[in-house]
């Protein structure tokens, strides 16, 4: 578990003793060949594990016992809705939602001697708050898709326009805390330290996709 600090403040050894998970869903669906067809789902679940020990080379408060799984998801939530008006055309619009995953968070210290030998100059450690103890915020998204089918002389084709993430929503993917800034520079705090970045990393914002595909009558 040698190393730089900085470099390796995310690899983490646990001591594992058991796990469980336990879920119940519900699921509720609308389909009788109508112009309008529907379906819902909710998911209430709990996984959790039994964590005996942590060995971590780096500054972090420990929490053991039973603690919530990596990718526990309490509430999960998916809304499904088509929209048929002719044969030739369908609109469907689809949302998911889903409550962040446990987190642990942290933010830069300055420190001498922390490495072996010590550091002649001052450093940045980071200083990682009680483990996974936070939550990453909740996942949420819109999706519309629009089909058109357009019959041919020998087959049909289908244009559709996709939009991911209709609204626009900043989902946070990773937490990240940078020590330099965007121009990879230091930038004294004042104290006798530095301050510290975020740096998160995000999923994609609103993504339209246009696109076709053809079929044909012949055989």
């Amino acid at each position: 578990m040698g190393g730089i600090p900085e470099a390796r403040n995310d690899e983490i050894l646990i001591d594992f003793g058991g796990a469980t998970a336990r879920v119940v869903e519900l699921f509720l669906k609308y389909d009788e060949g109508r112009k309008v067809s529907w379906w819902f789902s909710y998911a209430l679940a709990r996984a959790e594990e039994t964590i005996r020990g942590i060995e971590f080379d780096g500054l972090l408060d420990q929490r053991t016992g039973t603690l919530r799984r990596l990718n526990n998801q309490d509430h999960t939530v998916y809304l499904d809705v088509n929209y048929r008006p002719s044969p030739r055309w369908h609109v469907n619009l689809s949302w998911q939602y889903y409550t962040g995953w446990p987190l642990t968070t942290y933010a830069y210290v300055a420190n001498r001697g922390y490495s072996d030998p010590p550091a002649e100059d001052l450093h940045m450690v980071a200083d990682h708050n009680a483990f996974r103890a936070e939550d990453y915020p909740a996942y949420h998204r819109m999706d519309v898709r629009i089909n058109r089918s357009v019959p041919m002389r020998r087959g049909t084709v289908k244009v559709f326009l996709h939009v991911i993430n209709l609204y626009d929503q900043e989902n946070l993917r990773k937490f990240d805390v940078d020590s330099r800034n965007d121009e990879d520079m230091l930038v004294p705090d004042g104290q006798g330290g530095f301050e510290y970045f975020r740096d998160d990393t995000t999923w994609f914002g609103r993504l339209p996709v246009l696109g076709s595909a053809g079929s044909s009558d012949l055989t």
